[in-house]
């Protein structure tokens, strides 16, 4: 809706440029013809089941699978989940070939797809899986021969879309044209970078689940595969490096979960690790971060120890900022924080500082803490923090009950408000705050006063030009008045 309308009705909406995951079909039961020789087809469907549980046949049995669905559906997927593919922290070189079979008296394709596992931190655990899509078969029961005598995990999918979920939703212009592009990572492994009207430029699919996605000119993508991507504005691939094979990081949990820009280069967050790379993605060194493997950067916060050479904050969940020295390339110290995912990682002062102020606000808390000599400002223990923003010279956090509350230098609550529903996202320009939930856009002044209410939910918003987007959970994209 172009500014000063009201929100669309649901008619206009337009269609989601994303693919939608499928909902899972929940309270399927599957036989076995043999029965396994070893663990039980139970577990092909049991939650409680391990990872590394499951059916196992003989290698001359042909098992034929029936799986029968609670209540006739329209299918649209089979899945069969294997075991473990490879080594931890290493990737399987010789996956299973597709494989045809027949599917209530019709051929169907099987085709191998990697799963990377996050069961320990972030170390790459391989597991494959056979997929069948597109199947439109409707039926309350599938028979079909198993194309392996080894499965962990029987999975179907129904036709009925299932809510979008987002890695990252930023708006940005990447090409250099003066207008603005949406760039959004979904936990489907696509990157899609739409222009304002939600069309899409291009789209990307990579091999792994996305864990952190940075914009500029170039786009960086880190995967669970433990590799890093650098894509330019047109979608092509400039380079991509491993993480595996940096000596630095042990062979351990070397998956990057954070991604950011210090001077020309670039650094990663991994598991207690700070890795430095050149801008084609050439590794450096790795050093050693307090901390643990979900991470935030707050890049460029100026030159805190003197030696000509801007600095680094790494965030990490358990509650420390690690301050990186961008000369050495190597940790200087940290300082605690509040701990939980992180909302919001804010410089509140210029880099020629040489002490800024920083504000963390996470999970379970803010605070503001000065770099350098890392001392602690204020601290607020307010969880459960839903998202932040800064806004109007303060720090707007909405938990996840309902409070929206804005918080002055002292860490003071200057203005509160309640509000219905629980906030999925946050946004501020220069004189509105911009809160969704599920059932609506709602916007307050600089003193949390509400002026207008959009009818419609949205899982995600950011702002470009002063202009604020929206995305549903069915995936349309939404110009906010």
């Amino acid at each position: 809706a172009p500014p000063g309308d009201s929100a669309p009705p649901a008619a206009s909406v337009p269609a989601s440029p994303f693919r939608l995951p499928r909902q899972v079909v929940d309270g399927i039961r599957v036989s076995a013809d043999p029965a396994p020789e070893r663990g039980a087809v139970e577990h092909l469907t049991d939650p409680l089941a391990s990872a590394y549980s499951g059916a196992t046949w003989s290698k001359d049995a042909r098992p034929i699978l029936t799986v029968r669905l609670p209540r006739r559906e329209r299918v649209w997927s089979i899945e069969l989940r294997l075991p473990m593919a490879a080594h931890r922290n290493a990737l399987p070189e010789k996956p299973p070939p597709p494989f045809e079979t027949t599917v209530n008296d019709r051929t169907v394709r099987f085709v191998p797809e990697l799963d990377l596992l996050p069961l320990h931190k972030g170390s790459v655990y391989p597991f494959m899986r056979l997929v069948a899509r597109d199947l439109q078969i409707e039926t309350d029961t599938l028979r079909f021969q198993a194309p392996l005598t080894r499965i962990r995990r029987v999975r179907v999918r129904s036709e009925r879309p299932a809510p979008l979920r987002l890695v990252h939703f930023e708006a940005r212009d990447i090409d250099g044209d003066g207008a603005i592009e949406l760039v959004a990572a979904t936990a489907e492994r696509e990157l899609l970078v739409l222009d304002a009207a939600g069309r899409t430029q291009w789209r990307y699919r990579f091999p792994a689940e996305i864990t952190a996605v940075d914009v500029d000119r170039e786009i960086l993508v880190a995967t669970r595969e433990a590799r890093l991507y650098c894509l330019d504005a047109a979608g092509r691939q400039c380079w991509s490096t491993s993480f595996l094979d940096v000596p630095e990081l042990g062979g351990d949990c070397p998956t990057a979960y954070s991604i950011a820009r210090m001077g020309n280069r670039i650094v990663t967050g991994n598991y207690a690790r700070a890795t430095f790379l050149e801008p084609d993605g050439r590794v450096l060194n790795a050093t050693f971060a307090y901390g643990a493997f979900e991470t935030g950067w707050l890049p460029d916060i100026g030159d805190v120890n003197g030696d000509g050479v801007r600095d680094a904050l790494l965030y990490n969940v358990w509650g420390t900022c690690t301050l990186i020295d961008g000369k050495a390339r190597r940790a200087m110290g940290y300082v605690s924080c509040p701990r939980g995912a992180l909302r919001l990682l804010r410089a509140l002062d210029p880099p020629e500082v040489r002490d800024p102020r920083v504000l963390v606000v996470s999970e379970n808390g803010a605070a503001m803490v000065h770099a350098a000599t890392r001392k602690t400002v204020w601290r607020q223990a307010i969880a459960p923090v839903a998202c932040a923003t800064w806004f109007a010279g303060k720090t707007a956090i909405a938990k996840n009950e309902g409070a929206l509350l804005l918080l002055d230098d002292s860490g003071n609550a200057v203005a509160k408000h309640w509000m219905d529903g629980a906030p999925a996202a946050m946004v501020a320009t220069a004189k509105e705050l911009y809160v969704a939930d599920d059932v609506a856009v709602r916007v307050f002044d600089a003193r949390l006063r509400p002026t207008r209410t959009i009818p419609g939910g949205c899982t995600a918003l950011a702002v470009g030009n002063d202009a604020v987007f929206g995305l549903t959970p069915a995936g349309a994209v939404l110009r906010l008045p």
